[in-house]
């Protein structure tokens, strides 16, 4: 924030267990590969031939009664996760697998001209997921670690606990936020994020350019940099009333929100070493200990 200013922000959810003293957090999110940013309760179906409401191929909008104070002409895509709008490049993941689920309805009902809406549907969803997890596994991690994942065969477990780490879901799995790019490449404009974020334009863009051109916005280096766009100009779902927010700020205060332990403490828990410079602790990151 400049000018003295402050950053909205809304603390975590958390579970009350009666006696314990220890604050449980909720976690909404599945800790499977599932697509369940794709399908959940709130996913709107057309209730015909398994489909996903896509109107006009897009997602539809919440209306007007949706605008944040300040932004009346938004209307954010009613996407399955609401957070899809926070992102154009996001927003349209979301779209590109949607759209695949109808294609694949459309398959399955010419070919099976038995099947009813909800087996259609689940038939989709499951070929969908499977694709997921493919390019998850075999495309993304390994591009993402710079090793390919063992290759052997597995099978569902139900005796392994899915459940993420809370240090790992709230501090490392905040990777991907300085990989986010602030331009993007649609038809033959380049876009900035700061100007895609909740807005109606969104929906006003050719949802096939963005789609298009997001092979050549490619991601930004993992690392301590974060593009202006998410720093000085994001927009949440509880900034819109504060000013823009700052994504860096809100990751070092969601850590404090759970209790993260110190980051020394917290390698000594994993079975590695404290440091004890932070000389020692930021060798080869290109961060300044300074």
């Amino acid at each position: 924030c400049q000018g003295g200013g402050s950053i909205g922000f809304a603390r975590g959810k958390y579970a009350f267990s009666g006696s314990s003293t220890e604050r449980q957090f909720l976690d909404f999110a599945s800790a499977y590969i599932d697509a369940s940013w794709l399908y959940n309760a709130d996913v709107e179906r057309t209730g015909v031939e398994g489909r996903l409401r896509l109107p006009g191929n897009k997602f539809p909008d919440h209306g007007p009664s949706s605008a944040p104070q300040g932004h009346p002409s938004c209307k954010a895509p009613n996407a399955a996760d609401g957070r899809a709008a926070e992102n154009l490049g996001l927003l349209h993941i979301y779209l590109l697998f949607g759209r695949e689920h109808n294609r694949i309805c459309g398959e399955l009902a010419a070919s099976n001209p038995s099947w009813m809406d909800e087996r259609l549907y689940q038939e989709a969803r499951m070929r969908v997921i499977a694709l997921v997890q493919k390019v998850t596994l075999e495309e993304y991690a390994p591009n993402l670690l710079g090793v390919a994942l063992k290759s052997q065969a597995v099978s569902y477990d139900p005796a392994v606990d899915p459940r993420i780490n809370l240090l790992f879901a709230t501090a490392a799995y905040r990777y991907g936020h300085s990989a986010i790019p602030g331009i993007y490449h649609v038809g033959n404009e380049l876009v900035a994020l700061r100007d895609m974020q909740f807005q109606t334009c969104i929906q006003m863009l050719n949802s096939d350019a963005v789609i298009e051109g997001m092979p050549s916005t490619p991601i930004n280096a993992v690392d301590t940099q974060f593009v202006a766009d998410v720093r000085n100009h994001l927009k949440t779902s509880f900034s819109f009333n504060s000013g823009a927010a700052d994504l860096f700020s809100y990751g070092i205060q969601r850590g404090r929100d759970v209790g993260l332990p110190r980051y020394n403490d917290a390698r000594q828990m994993l079975g590695l070493s404290r440091f004890a410079t932070f000389e020692a602790m930021t060798e080869g990151t290109g961060v300044d200990p300074a």
